[in-house]
C-alpha cells in the first residue's frame, strides 16, 4: 500500500502543534495497521488560507486527514486506521481548543492506475 497522505488545516491551526510529528505518528500506525512500509509513506501537509465552516464563524477551523493507499485492504482494516488517525489528530491538538473539527477519510488507489518510480 503506497500510502499518499494529505493534512489540511485552517490557517487557525498553523503553528498550535507539530503537525511533521502527527504525520509521523500516522506514518507509524499505517505500518502498524495495514501492514505497509514506513518507507513507501508520503504525506502533503497543506495550511489554508481561507476555511469557511458552518455558518462562517471565523473562529471556527478543521483538520482533515486524506489517507489514501493502494486498494486491496479490508475494510476492518480501513476502518481501524480511520479510528487510529482521528485519535492521534486529537491527541495531537492542544486541549484548549474549540470550534474545531478533525475528519479522516481512508480512500483506495487504483492499482491499475497507480504508477511510482523511486530515484535512489
Amino acid at each position: 500500500m503506497m500510502p499518499q497522505i494529505m493534512i489540511e488545516q485552517s490557517r487557525r491551526l498553523a503553528g498550535l502543534y507539530d503537525s511533521r510529528a502527527l504525520a509521523l505518528a500516522i506514518h507509524h500506525a499505517a505500518v502498524d495497521i495495514i501492514e505497509t512500509t514506513l518507507e513507501s509513506c508520503k504525506t502533503r501537509i497543506v495550511t489554508l488560507d481561507e476555511t469557511v465552516i458552518g455558518a462562517g464563524d471565523p473562529e471556527n477551523a478543521m483538520l482533515h486527514i486524506d489517507f489514501r493507499g493502494l486498494s486491496g485492504r479490508t475494510p476492518d482494516q480501513k476502518a481501524a486506521l480511520g479510528r487510529a488517525i482521528l485519535a492521534l489528530a486529537g491527541d495531537a491538538l492542544p486541549r484548549s481548543l474549540s470550534g474545531v473539527q478533525l475528519t479522516v477519510e481512508i480512500r483506495d488507489l487504483d492499482r491499475e492506475n497507480y504508477h511510482k518510480k523511486e530515484y535512489r
